[in-house]
């Protein structure tokens, strides 16, 4: 299983701050800015900072938020999200519990701490939030948070759960070639090859591939004895990711055979 220097792009649930109203104010003391425009600020630029790879400069930012106004949960959620990906991880559970107690509703925060806590393999605490996010209806990307309560049940090995996530986010984000090709993935482990395939050719219609893909297009063919197919994806998967857990999969594949 990959660890991810951050979490999935486009799946992360993150507050939506702009940054053209985060202007400097001044409160009844003339001159002095206001701690709540303050922290909306430098978390809005910690959150910049994160998605650049600057930690360092987050860091800094997120910490002048949180002294200007410690009850802010964005800052906290921010904060949390940040730890995490500098691997201190009871840091980051301190952060993402503060933010929920803040902004209980939240389903950003919701998202962040569910799948922070699936990745340590605490899922069923982990799927509480996710699912918690999912049904919010004031959640704007329920399609994001329903794949990642999948995923969450996939590691968990409840593969019948993940599959109906899976189904539910792919219905409100039909186009979602990461839900495509977990499905796929899914169909396949269950013997149903036939839709395994129509999951895997929408998938290739509208997604480039990865190291997963190839790995159960490798399978797929394999299933159907497409002994060109097999040759094919087995070449571009260890040409293109020959470090990846998948390359090392199909040498396991193969030597069980």
């Amino acid at each position: 299983m990959r660890t991810e220097r951050f979490l999935i792009a486009g799946l992360l649930l993150s507050t939506s701050i702009s940054i053209t109203s985060c202007t400097y104010g001044t409160s009844n003391n003339a001159g002095k800015p206001d701690s709540k425009r303050v922290a909306s600020l430098n978390t809005e630029l910690g959150f910049r900072y994160m998605q650049e790879g600057e930690l360092d400069l987050a860091h800094k930012k997120l910490s002048k938020a949180l002294a200007a106004d410690p009850s802010n949960p964005e800052a906290h959620n921010a904060m949390g999200l940040l730890k995490s990906a500098l691997g201190e991880s009871q840091d980051a559970e301190k952060s993402f519990l503060s933010a929920m107690n803040l902004e209980k509703n939240n389903p950003a925060t919701a998202n962040n701490f569910g799948q922070f806590l699936c990745q340590r393999k605490k899922y069923a605490r982990g799927g509480k939030y996710l699912l918690q996010a999912a049904e919010n209806p004031m959640n704007k990307n329920q399609a994001a948070a329903y794949f990642n309560l999948g995923k969450c049940k996939k590691s968990a090995g409840r593969n019948d759960q993940a599959e109906n996530y899976f189904e539910k986010s792919l219905s409100l984000s039909p186009n979602n070639g990461a839900t495509l090709i977990e499905l796929a993935h899914l169909n396949l482990k269950d013997n149903n090859v036939t839709l395994a395939n129509e999951y895997f050719k929408k998938f290739v219609s509208i997604s480039n591939h990865n190291a997963f893909s190839l790995w159960v297009g490798y399978q797929l063919a394999v299933e159907k004895n497409d002994l060109d197919s097999v040759a094919s994806f087995r070449l571009l998967l260890t040409g293109l990711f020959p470090e990846s857990a998948e390359t090392k999969l199909i040498d396991d594949f193969d030597s069980g055979r």
